[in-house]
């Protein structure tokens, strides 16, 4: 009985020691758990905040590009706008222009006529002056 006894002993202290060692793997898993749950803990943290981040970011591009185009399609009016104006005062200008052509051609005919009715009333004036110094010569010589 003895020897059952010390077998049953041997067997006990092998068990408590295998006991030991599961028990020590286990307080060794228990802190890795713990380590991971911490760390998932921050990782999710993060990817809370990432994600935060990234639907504002998202919110402010939304923002910039419809700044951008409004900024884009006023620039684009004013452009159109000035390129009225511009079209627009290049056309007065033309007009003013074939108006002063037009009025100049009038006033060099008005000038030509003028200057054609000058020479016949020159012309006049000299033939009347020709046949008054013929009256006058011939006044003298009857006299």
């Amino acid at each position: 009985m003895d020897y059952i006894v010390q077998g049953m002993l041997g067997h006990l202290a092998l068990l408590q020691q295998k006991l030991s060692e599961v028990h020590a793997k286990y307080i060794v898993m228990r802190e890795q758990k713990m380590a991971l749950v911490e760390s998932n803990l921050k990782v999710n943290s993060t990817k809370g905040k990432l994600e935060s981040l990234c639907r504002e970011l998202q919110k402010q591009n939304k923002t910039i590009i419809s700044e951008s185009r409004r900024i884009a399609e006023e620039e684009d009016r004013k452009r159109q706008q000035l390129s009225q104006q511009f079209q627009t005062t290049i056309e007065d200008v033309s007009k003013k222009m074939e108006q002063q052509g037009k009025d100049y051609v009038s006033s060099l005919h008005d000038n030509e006529a003028l200057q054609g009715k000058l020479k016949t009333f020159l012309a006049q004036y000299e033939l009347r002056e020709e046949h008054y110094a013929h009256q006058l010569q011939a006044k003298d010589l009857a006299c």
